[in-house]
This record gives structure tokens, C-alpha cells and sequence, in this order.
């Protein structure tokens, strides 16, 4: 029992790799990236691969090079060397450094910059470096100056030369590497003042080549401290003494360090230095807890625990266990937390060192061993290991997971005399099931000769066991065929020439269905054949026709699939044409035009409504309290005078777990210090509802229960004692998880009350998101939302991270192309930054004016340069205007990428197009027109790049005489001029040829539209005419088999 208490210490590994996200490097020479690691990955290969996701190329590995790139592993700094020679401007990209695992490799993208050498001598010209601590800068000189003495100086002041003793001077040195044509300065112990201008030099015999350098020195607080076992940490287990050692690695030097050990009333001190020793005589009680800060003038941070549990003691030995929540143990390590699904089964990696490479393994459960790698075949019923030597790395599978296995386990080694072990939690998920896979068992081209096609159906998630059923698409109810997962296709089952089938798959937490399979049965002499062989050439002109006048593709759009959560709302956005703002929109269930109408814009359904926002051209379907029956396929519609436009839409619920309750402040929290009543409140933002909430204090031996609702009033009443701890829990029918702690210290329980919260409640107080990203000359806004309390307050946006950042705006008045709108009903300020830069790019703040200190919420700002999008047509005038030969505009906009962005107006013609004008706007008039036919499109272009838009057809009924003129294009809906008596009858003749030679010659537009009906109604009957030939001729293509054969072919 004692070691299972330290179970619950352990926390998951972090920072396993790390590098610069941003190198740069120089055409034709060379430069090194470091790529730092953990210790537990010193073992491991490294590599070097080109891309940013996990099917990246590799290029490198620490155990093969690839001509100008190279790989050196320090595995005593924890850091590989990623060496690139004889850079190219194609060498330009994304990059990742890597680390071999058996499971998803560990990886960290690197952008690297490649530019030409501005001159013989180059560097960065800005440099930042923090206050007592070093930097170096790079200066990057041509081959020509390999010889030549280098130095590095400040107001014509030479600080330090190459050819100086050691190259050195002071604190500062320079080290000259001719090989890849860079000398580096070194200044140590920055101080304030050396802050300023200098420069990079080379002295050329007489000529001196210099580069400036403005060196900026940062004053920074601490960062939080991180901890290192300084020895091995098993050696606990047999009584030695273990170290760790506490470093902030960030922040203006000199850093105070102080060692704690926490305890109840008070937490006491235990050294002034960054080294903690632990060793038996030390050990008073059967758990310790100890933690470090870190403090400079700036502020102070503390590191994360050290976890000690002591398993034996005496007055001769001892025995402990001692744990860093996020560093494992050199020794052996694992991911502390793992889920398995319910039915399904798990494997647990653990890796190990060199050393423990011929020693027993073990997978144990409260002191228990279940299975060990010296087992027959190294299994024990469902569990099993296997020990893979060569990465270090043994692994335990676990089969038919129930859920009683849920709990704490450990990887364990058996040495002589020693036994480590790791304790990995094992969580039982149940799980519904996905949407089913169809995958095809046989080709399916085999039924093109007739022959029989499996299809197999699969949910890859979920728990077991699943039952599958096949089911057939008829009306008015669907057929059941099969309760397995497999389809099998043949002849003799089809009755009819369309067949639609799909499968479900269901376990007790639900059912989902897959998509349709689709069969299309033509009876030919050899088979299957497709029903275009019997389809003559007259009929397929008449399809060519009718797939015109089909609606313009674009003029409805929304997301394929869309996700939604059990007992939650969601909304679905369906964004339409310009021309569509007056029409009727409606949401209906299904994917076909046969679809069951739910809502539309001038009703709605329960639970269900349609907000149409014209100004935004989009309409907003919001379905609420959510039900796994809801599930399938949908349809965005809008009712049309010919076929209403339909976008079709995959929405799926899920029942999903809560999220980690978060806490917030509904009342002001500093009202505790007259004794004031807080209250706190507690609400899970993810998850399947309903969700029950309950509020605890936490008191030995049991935690006890304060109420049932998402609501902590805290108030003097309630205090017993000088210290409380409370926490609430938000559950479903996916499990349970608690929130974080609610502190209280109460000053004076029998006079006037007063009392203190302490808790990292930070929502509610202030809040944004974190990282916002805008585009260079275009427009942002970010959201800061805050409490209830501070409506009266005035806010305001300031630039940096800390309490002396540069306010840039207020609610009382604002900055040029800042400013800030306070919307109190929400509690939400708004800040508006207009003409966006490159230079605006940065951390900010949003800020509230208070009495004590201000609140803050830090907010990172990135500005992209980025390319315009494809450039949208619109009409600005009603396009119909041209049956009557008056003018239309057509507007040319690219609504995204950086600006500011130059339009130009083209008229396509044989030799060369030829430019029409340098604005967005095209105007068509009669004047303009010289022939029949008129083809225009507009380009977009900015220093990204250049695009086009789609084309604009002009097809004019008489140039000559009375002008009219049709705008053909999918910008808006198609339209015709019959209505208008001034359309000239005779439009130059157009020709049309069939197969047989027949020509066909359109009289005019009205004659044309006329006998479209006509060709409508000639459709019918040969549809007719198809269906009933194969029968008919059935005969005929037995008796006349070879013309039936080249009737196939």
C-alpha cells in the first residue's frame, strides 16, 4: 500500500524535444542546428527529415549521413547537431527534428530561411540578450576574408580581435570558424549598459569591412525552474542518496534559489542553494514533498514537486522512492496515464536503459506480478510482454480489457537485490462506436463480367463487441439482409436496375450507419455493361442540354460534416449566392430532393430554427439538446423557381466525457477581505449533457459532500477552522473529473471575519485567446472577456507581456489604427486593429484598470504575409439590364491575403489578351462591344503573388442595331430575355453537329428556348425507349450474338 501511494505522483513526461523554431543560413555556406532531447532518449537514433508532419522525408540520421547533411549526437549535453553544407535557396522549408520510438516518434518543426549574402560581411542586425547572462552573435563573412584578422567593436572602438591571446578580451571573446565562413562574439555577464551599437569588422589590410549591430538587453523575470536528478534515482531503493539540482534557465541573472519542503501549516525551508540532497536521516514521516523557486528582481516562480515515498526505514536501512512529476527516471520510464476501450486491447510501452538489457521484466498490479518476460512465451492469460532489446523497449499487451482493469500497474525490472518500477494508470474507456469503413474483400471490377463482389464493413473504434447489420435502401422501410459484416454482391440477388445498401454498427452506447453502396445493374450479352451503350448520340445531346441548366455550382456551400455533442447545441452555417437573399431557405433531413423539410427561414421546429443573415449571405441552422437519434444525413435548401439548390451535410453526435470543470468568480473575490460572501462557480464546457456538479471540502478521512449544484458560496459562517480546501466534480454518463482547488485562509474566525482565497482561477476574471493571427494590411479583432465586476471599469490594450507594458489604447479614447469598444451586456471589450504591419507582430496584453494590481491576459499577435485568394465576380447592377442594352458593372474582389492588392481587367482574344483598365470594376455597355462573342476575367495580385478570376461571357443578339446582350456566368443565377421585345431575331447562325451529320441552326434566342421543351419531351421517350429495349431485345442478342458483342465493345 505504501508504494501505491506513490502512484498517484506521477505525472507524464514533457519537453522531450526542443529546438530554435527559426533558423537562417546563407547560400553557399554551412549552418548547424541544435535539436535538444531528454535524457531517456540518449539511446535512441536521431534524424533529420524535410517536412513538418510525420511523413516527412528523412535526409539524415545519426547513424548515416546524405552528402552536404550530417548528424552528431552529444548524448552527454542531450543535444544532436543537425549540420547542413553548401546551402542552396532550395534548402529553404520546413524541417523537423526527430527521434526513433516504437510508437509515434517525437518531433519538433524548424523553419529554415535561406537568403543570399548581402555583401562580404553579414549578420543579424538587431540582437536581444537578457541581463547577467551571455550571447553570442553570428557574423558571417565571404571566402575571400578566411585570412584576414576579424574583431568586433563598438563606436569605433575595437572591443576584441581574432589574434588576440585566446581571443579574448574581458568578458567578451570571438571564435573564428573559417571552415563555414563565421566568426562568433561572445559577451558575458551582460549588464545595462551594454546596450547600444557595435559592429562586426574585418580588417582587410587598410580596408575595413564592418556590419552594424544594435544589441538590445531585456530585463526578464524568471522562467519557471526546472528539476534534474544529479544521480542516478534508483539508488534510493537500496538506501543511497539522491540529488536534484533546480535551474531557471531564462531570466535577467543574478537568480536566488531556495529548496521547500511542503507542509501543512507552513512550508519550511530547507537550503538557499539550487541542490536538494535527499538521504534516509533526512526522512521524519512516510511522505515528503519538496520544491524549489526562483527569484530574481523581477519576480519569483517555483518548480514542480519532488515526490518521496518512503517503503522501509530502520535504525539500519533505509528504502524510498523518489519521483520528479514530469522526469522519469533514466532507469526506466512509460506514460504514466494510458486508456484503453472497453473489449479491446492495449499495449504499454516500457523503456528501459543499456544496462537493464538482460534482466527480467514485469508488469505487476498492486505488488503483484501478472505476467514477467521469462513466462512461457512471456504470457499469463490476456497479458503478455515482449522484450525488444535493441531500442531498450519491453512491451505489455493487455487483451478483452474489462472494466475492472481499470487502476494503477507498473513496469518493473528485476535486478540482483533491486527492483525499479514505474507506475503507468490504466483508464477504461467505453467508447461508441464510429462510423463504419467500407473496404472492398475482391475487385470490384469483377462485376463487369458478371461475377460476385464482397464488401466488408468496420467501426475501427468503440467498444466491443459490435454487432454489424447489412441493410437494403427500399421504401417505405429498409430490407434487413445480413447480421454479419460482409456484403456479398451477385446477380441473382438484384431484382431491379438501382440498388442502394448500407451497414450499421452498434454497441451499447449507440449506433452509427456507414455511407451508401451504390449498384447500377445493365444486362448485356457478356454481363454487366453501363446503360450509356445504349443510349444513341441524339439522346446524349440532349443530356449535354440538360446538364446546362443545372444550378451554378457554388451557389450553396457549407461544412461536409459537421460534429455535435449529446444534450449540447449546435449550429451549422449555410452560405449562399447574392442573388438567393430574398428566397426561402430550410433545412431538411435526407440527401436527395425527396428530403423531409425540418425548418425553414419564416418557421421552426422545436429544436430546431433557421436565422437567415442576408448582410453576410449566409443562414444559420441551430439545433439544440442534441440526441443520438439526430445523426445522418441533412440538407441546406433554398426554394427556387426550377431545382432548389441543395448542399448536403454528414452531422454525427458523439457522447462524449465532460472537460475538466472550470472555476470562476461570479461575485468579487477581494469582498472575503471584509468578510463578504464569494461566490464560485463551476461548469464542465465539454461533454454530453446533463451533467451533475457537486462541491466537496476536502477533510481526512473522507471528503465531504457541501451540495449538488454548480454553485460554492463561501461566506464566514461556514468556518470552522483556518485553513479549508474545497473542489466540485462534473459528471455523466462518460465518468467523472474534479476541478482544481478552491484554497481558503481565514484570518479571524471570532471577531470581524476576513479571509483569503487561493486559487489559479483565472477565468472569468480576464480572458482571451491566447494567439491570434492577422494579415498584413488588412484588419483584426480580439475579444477580451471579462468579469461581471469590472463592467464599470475602464480596460485598455497594452503592448508586452508585463505590469510595464505600453498601453496602446483605451475605452476613454483611442490610437489611430487602434482603438477598443466596451460591450458591457456581454462583458466583452473588443480591440480593433486596423492596417495591419509587419512590425505590429508581438505579444500584448488586455488589460482592466483596477485598485490593486490589474489584471492581465497575455495575447501573442502573428502577422502573415499571405497570398490574395481566388478573385469573386459580383454584379453591382441588375444583370437582366442588358436584354435592353443598358450597362452592367461587375465587381472583382479577393477577399483574402495581404494588401494592399492591384486589380486589372482582361479581355481574352486569339493573339493576346488585352488590358482593360487597373480597377476592380468592369462595365459592359453596347459602345464596348465590336463582335458576337466577348470573353473577361480580372487578376488579383500582391507581392505574394497573382490569381485569376473565372470567366465572364458576353454573347450580344445584334451589334449593329438595337443592341441586347446576354451576361453569361456562374456569379449570378442564369436569366434570359424573352420578356423584352427590343432582342433581334436574327443572331448569327450557330452550328451544332451530331454523329449523323444532321446540322442543327439556332434562328434565334427565342426560337431556341422554345424548342428546348420539345427536346425536354424527346428525352422522356427515349428514357422510356432505353428501359424497355433490354428486354425486348433479349432474343435478338442471343440470335445474334456477335453483333451483341460489337454492340459491347
Amino acid at each position: 500500500m505504501w508504494i501505491l501511494i506513490l502512484l498517484i505522483c506521477s505525472l507524464p513526461v514533457s519537453g522531450a524535444l526542443w529546438a530554435k523554431k527559426e533558423a537562417r543560413g546563407i547560400v553557399g555556406r554551412a549552418i548547424t542546428i541544435n535539436c535538444h532531447y531528454g535524457v531517456w532518449y540518449w539511446s535512441h537514433v536521431k534524424y533529420w527529415c524535410r517536412g513538418s508532419t510525420r511523413q516527412c522525408d528523412v535526409v539524415a540520421t545519426t547513424n548515416q549521413q546524405n552528402g552536404r547533411i550530417s548528424i552528431t549526437d552529444n548524448k552527454s549535453r542531450g543535444v544532436f547537431v543537425v549540420t547542413m553544407k553548401d546551402l542552396r535557396s532550395g534548402d529553404a522549408g520546413w524541417y523537423s527534428c526527430g527521434i526513433e520510438t516504437s510508437v509515434l516518434d517525437p518531433m519538433y518543426n524548424v523553419n529554415l530561411q535561406i537568403s543570399n549574402a548581402p555583401s562580404a560581411l553579414w549578420a543579424q542586425n538587431k540582437v536581444t540578450g537578457v541581463l547577467g547572462r551571455s550571447i553570442t552573435i553570428d557574423c558571417h563573412y565571404d571566402k575571400l576574408s578566411q585570412s584576414h584578422v576579424k574583431y568586433w567593436s563598438r563606436q569605433c572602438s575595437v572591443l576584441v580581435k581574432s589574434d588576440d591571446p585566446d581571443g579574448r578580451r574581458g568578458r567578451i571573446s570571438i571564435t573564428d570558424n573559417k571552415t563555414q565562413g563565421l566568426f562568433v562574439v561572445t559577451m558575458e555577464d551582460l549588464r545595462t549598459g551594454d546596450a547600444g551599437w557595435y559592429s562586426c569588422g574585418i580588417d582587410q589590410h587598410g580596408s575595413l569591412s564592418i556590419f552594424p549591430v544594435k544589441l538590445q538587453i531585456s530585463d526578464e523575470p524568471v522562467s519557471v525552474p526546472e528539476l534534474r536528478f544529479l544521480s542516478p534515482p534508483n539508488a534510493s531503493c537500496s538506501g543511497g542518496s539522491v540529488s536534484v539540482s533546480c535551474e531557471s534557465v531564462q531570466g535577467s541573472l543574478p537568480i536566488q534559489y531556495t529548496w521547500y519542503e511542503k507542509a501543512p501549516s507552513e512550508d519550511s525551508k530547507i537550503s538557499d542553494t539550487n541542490k536538494l540532497d535527499l538521504h534516509c536521516q533526512s526522512f521524519t514521516q512516510q511522505h515528503h514533498q519538496y520544491y524549489c523557486t526562483a527569484s530574481n528582481h523581477q519576480g519569483e516562480k517555483s518548480s514542480e514537486m519532488v515526490t518521496v515515498s518512503v517503503i522501509h526505514i530502520s535504525e539500519n536501512d533505509c528504502s524510498y522512492l523518489t519521483q520528479i512529476s514530469s522526469i522519469a527516471p533514466s532507469v526506466l520510464w512509460a506514460k504514466n496515464k494510458v486508456t484503453g476501450v472497453l473489449g479491446r486491447s492495449i499495449t504499454i510501452d516500457c523503456h528501459y536503459d543499456k544496462l537493464s538489457q538482460s534482466h527480467v521484466k514485469s508488469w505487476s498490479r498492486q505488488c503483484s506480478g501478472l505476467v514477467k518476460s521469462d513466462d512461457p512465451d512471456g504470457r499469463r492469460g490476456r497479458m503478455s510482454i515482449t522484450d525488444n532489446k535493441t531500442p531498450g523497449l519491453f512491451v505489455v499487451t493487455m487483451e478483452d480489457l474489462r472494466s475492472g482493469d481499470a487502476g494503477w500497474y507498473s513496469c518493473g525490472i528485476d535486478k540482483p537485490g533491486l527492483l525499479s518500477i514505474f507506475p503507468v494508470k490504466l483508464q477504461i474507456s467505453d467508447e461508441p462506436v464510429s462510423v463504419p469503413e467500407l473496404r472492398f474483400l475482391s475487385p470490384p471490377n469483377a462485376s463487369c463480367s458478371g461475377g460476385s463482389v464482397s464488401v466488408s464493413c468496420e467501426s475501427v473504434q468503440g467498444s466491443l463487441p459490435i454487432q454489424y447489420t447489412w441493410y437494403e435502401k427500399t421504401p417505405p422501410e429498409d430490407s434487413k439482409i445480413s447480421d454479419t459484416n460482409k456484403l456479398d454482391l451477385h446477380c441473382q440477388s438484384f431484382t431491379q436496375q438501382h440498388h442502394q445498401y448500407y451497414c450499421t454498427a452498434s454497441n451499447h452506447q449507440g449506433e452509427k450507419s456507414s455511407e451508401t453502396v451504390t449498384v447500377s445493374v445493365s444486362k448485356g450479352a457478356g454481363g454487366l455493361t453501363t446503360n450509356t451503350d445504349l443510349i444513341s448520340n441524339a439522346t446524349m445531346w440532349i443530356l449535354i442540354l440538360l446538364i446546362c441548366s443545372l444550378p451554378v455550382s457554388g451557389a450553396l456551400w457549407a461544412k461536409e460534416e459537421v460534429r455535435g455533442i449529446v444534450g449540447r447545441s449546435i449550429t451549422i452555417d449555410c452560405h449562399y449566392g447574392v442573388w438567393y437573399r430574398s428566397h426561402v431557405k430550410y433545412w431538411c433531413r435526407g440527401w436527395n430532393r425527396q428530403c423531409d423539410v425540418v425548418a425553414k427561414t419564416n418557421w421552426q421546429n422545436g429544436r430546431i430554427s433557421v436565422t437567415d443573415n442576408k448582410s453576410r449571405r449566409v443562414f444559420v441552422v441551430t439545433m439544440k439538446d442534441l440526441r443520438s437519434g439526430d445523426a445522418g444525413w441533412y440538407s441546406c435548401g433554398i426554394e427556387a423557381s426550377g431545382l432548389d439548390p441543395l448542399y448536403n451535410v454528414n452531422l454525427q453526435i458523439s457522447n462524449e466525457p465532460m472537460s475538466v470543470p472550470e472555476l470562476k468568480f461570479l461575485s468579487p473575490p477581494n469582498a472575503s477581505c471584509s468578510g463578504g460572501s464569494v461566490s464560485v462557480s463551476c461548469e464542465s464546457v465539454q461533454g454530453s449533457l446533463p451533467i451533475q456538479y457537486t462541491w466537496y471540502e476536502k477533510t481526512p478521512p473522507e471528503d465531504s459532500k457541501i451540495s449538488d449544484t454548480n454553485k460554492l458560496d463561501l461566506h464566514c459562517q461556514s468556518f470552522k477552522q483556518q485553513h479549508h480546501q474545497y473542489y466540485c466534480t462534473a459528471s455523466n454518463n462518460q465518468g467523472e473529473k474534479s476541478s482544481e482547488m478552491v484554497n481558503v485562509l481565514v484570518f479571524d474566525t471570532t471577531g470581524n471575519c476576513s479571509y483569503v482565497i487561493q486559487s489559479s482561477i483565472v477565468s472569468g476574471a480576464l480572458w482571451a485567446k491566447e494567439e491570434v493571427r492577422g494579415i498584413v494590411g488588412r484588419s483584426i479583432t480580439i475579444d477580451c472577456h471579462y468579469g461581471v465586476w469590472y463592467r464599470s471599469h475602464v480596460k485598455y490594450w497594452c503592448r508586452g507581456w508585463n505590469r510595464q507594458c505600453d498601453v496602446v489604447a483605451k475605452t476613454n479614447w483611442q490610437n489611430g489604427r487602434i482603438s477598443i469598444t466596451d460591450n458591457k451586456s456581454r462583458r466583452v471589450f473588443v480591440v480593433t486593429m486596423k492596417d495591419l504591419r509587419s512590425g505590429d507582430a508581438g505579444w500584448y496584453s488586455c488589460g482592466i484598470e483596477a485598485s490593486g494590481l490589474d489584471p492581465l491576459y497575455n495575447v501573442n499577435l502573428q502577422i502573415s504575409n499571405e497570398p490574395m485568394s481566388v478573385p469573386e465576380l459580383k454584379f453591382l447592377s441588375p444583370p437582366n439590364a442588358s436584354c435592353s442594352g443598358g450597362s452592367v458593372s461587375v465587381s472583382c474582389e479577393s477577399v483574402q491575403g495581404s494588401l494592399p492588392i492591384q486589380y486589372t481587367w482582361y479581355e481574352k482574344t486569339p493573339s493576346e489578351d488585352s488590358k482593360i483598365s487597373d480597377t476592380n470594376k468592369l462595365d459592359l455597355h453596347c459602345q464596348s462591344f465590336t463582335q458576337q462573342h466577348h470573353q473577361y476575367y480580372c487578376t488579383a495580385s500582391n507581392n505574394q503573388g497573382e490569381k485569376s478570376s473565372e470567366m465572364v461571357n458576353v454573347l450580344v443578339f445584334d451589334p449593329t442595331g438595337n443592341c441586347s446582350y446576354v451576361i453569361q456566368s456562374s456569379i449570378g443565377p442564369k436569366y434570359t430575355c424573352e420578356d423584352f421585345t427590343t432582342i433581334s431575331t436574327t443572331i448569327s447562325p450557330t452550328t451544332l453537329t451530331t454523329s449523323s451529320g444532321s446540322t442543327f441552326v439556332s434562328k434565334s434566342y427565342i426560337i431556341w428556348n422554345v424548342i428546348r421543351w420539345g427536346l425536354f419531351a424527346l428525352l422522356v421517350i427515349c428514357a422510356v425507349t432505353v428501359t424497355w429495349y433490354p428486354g425486348k431485345s433479349k432474343s435478338l442478342s442471343e440470335s445474334d450474338a456477335p453483333n451483341a458483342t460489337n454492340v459491347g465493345k
